[in-house]
């Protein structure tokens, strides 16, 4: 994310989802696990479909630093 941004916390890993929520550029959050969801450009041009769920919702994966871009968690339950 960009210094001073926000990152939109969605209902489903879909971009047109309810919004549940705002988390502030250097947030700690705990991935509870990742879903398959819409495809997100992330800031320097990477483009990724994986999720990760966090208590309240969503988040696109290419704005969260995990050390990989792979699932860190198991598949979320439908």
């Amino acid at each position: 994310m960009l210094p001073g941004a926000t990152l939109t916390v969605y209902r489903h890993p879909r971009l047109a989802a309810p919004v549940m929520g705002y988390l502030q550029n250097g947030s700690v959050i705990q991935i509870l696990c990742t879903a398959q969801g819409d495809t997100v450009v992330g800031n320097n041009g990477q483009t990724s479909s994986l999720w990760n769920g966090i208590n309240g919702g969503f988040v696109p994966d290419v704005f969260i630093y995990t050390g990989t871009d792979q699932a860190t968690m198991p598949n979320c339950p439908p």
